[in-house]
């Protein structure tokens, strides 16, 4: 073995001692993974209530919404053009469909030429580099996978690793026999779910003073509907071009959610991540919510009662990424919740030498200080 594992009866015990204490804490944290130049937004109080009303309509929905049992972290804004562009440029070579397929290009991305191989380049249109981009859930799941697979310019690292793009492209080709789809349970990045974005645009943990948390009727931490031109570019109309001037992400700091994201009203309406969900009556559909800039009737469209609307999964709305929050600490799935297993997968790591468990200098020395940082990490 060339790495030197150092461990005793006496560092087991210290070992099994400081794991158990961990347990009478509540944290939930996440392993290890990039920021990738993203505004993150880390969502905590696991375990908070769900909404459950009231809604629009008789229930409005096939459940409650908002619970979240693990700490996230999402994206502050929705992706942008330029953040979608990267991708687009990357996957470019190994995609041969339809270039003005504006699931994959947004309507800000547009081809150029084609190149002798069949495939595509692209550029941006000038001045939209920071608007809200949009994609479908083919697309977007292959961001998610490259992502995960640490932006690994390989038609591989597309195709797997947060979702199985495969079983994507079968839904959409119109496989209906295709039910409980989700992406996978040790995905690093994803697309905001139903829950997670609920809970990060209205949940207050101190709505109602220290530890009285509550949910917010709007996304920006208020009651009432948000201003048109002040707190939102939705509710505006779009009679001139001068209206695009408000359509970059993050044009109004002090309008925001709780937990501190913006353009919870306004840019695009977002996509949930996928659900299935036999309400739906189709394998095909998603969950969208938010406004769209310029959209009318905030005190509906805005409000958390407002009954979210189910579009087939090939059209483009926008998005926001989820991930799991950075910690050394959770070694095993669920993600963002720590548990037995964490624990369990650290003690085997470290008995096997494993450079996942050598949390501590120095380095290749497996010890105390290994497991005072596991447990620190709580």
């Amino acid at each position: 073995m060339s790495r030197q594992t150092q461990y005793s009866k006496r560092s087991f015990g210290v070992l099994f001692s400081v794991v158990s204490a961990c347990f009478l804490i509540s944290s939930a944290w996440a392993i290890d993974a990039p920021d990738y130049e993203f505004d993150w937004v880390t969502v905590g109080d696991p375990g908070n209530p769900a909404y459950d009303g009231p809604w629009l309509f008789d229930r409005g929905y096939f459940r409650p919404v908002g619970r979240v049992d693990r700490v996230f972290r999402v994206t502050r804004t929705e992706v942008t053009v330029s953040q979608w562009f990267e991708f687009v440029q990357a996957y470019a070579p190994f995609y041969t469909g339809n270039p003005l397929y504006y699931t994959l290009t947004s309507v800000w991305i547009h081809p150029d030429e084609p190149n002798p191989d069949g495939t595509w380049t692209f550029r941006m249109s000038q001045g939209a580099e920071n608007f809200p981009t949009s994609g479908g859930l083919r697309f977007i799941a292959r961001y998610c996978n490259w992502l995960h697979n640490g932006k690994v310019n390989e038609a591989w690292a597309f195709e797997d690793g947060a979702y199985d793009a495969s079983v994507i492209d079968a839904i959409v080709a119109g496989d209906e026999s295709i039910e409980g789809f989700a992406r996978r349970p040790d995905a690093k990045f994803w697309i905001t779910s139903f829950d997670e974005w609920v809970k990060a645009m209205f949940w207050d943990p101190n709505k109602y003073g220290p530890n009285q948390g509550g949910y917010w009727k709007y996304p920006h931490s208020k009651d009432v509907p948000p201003i048109p031109g002040v707190e939102t570019n939705a509710g505006q109309w779009i009679g001139y071009p001068e209206q695009f001037d408000f359509y970059d992400v993050g044009g109004y700091p002090d309008s925001h959610s709780p937990w501190g994201l913006l353009d919870g009203s306004g840019g695009e309406d977002e996509w949930m991540d996928y659900e299935w969900s036999p309400w739906f009556g189709t394998n095909n559909g998603m969950v969208a919510r938010g406004t769209i800039a310029f959209w009318n009737r905030l005190e509906l469209h805005d409000w958390i009662g407002q009954p979210p609307i189910v579009f087939p999964m090939n059209t483009d709305k926008g998005f926001r990424l989820a991930s799991v929050v950075p910690c050394v600490a959770d070694f095993a799935v669920p993600f963002g919740q720590l548990d037995l297993a964490d624990v369990v997968a650290f003690i085997q790591a470290f008995v096997d030498g494993d450079p996942a468990a050598d949390l501590a200098a120095p380095a290749g020395v497996f010890d105390l200080a290994d497991v005072a940082a596991f447990a620190g990490a709580f």
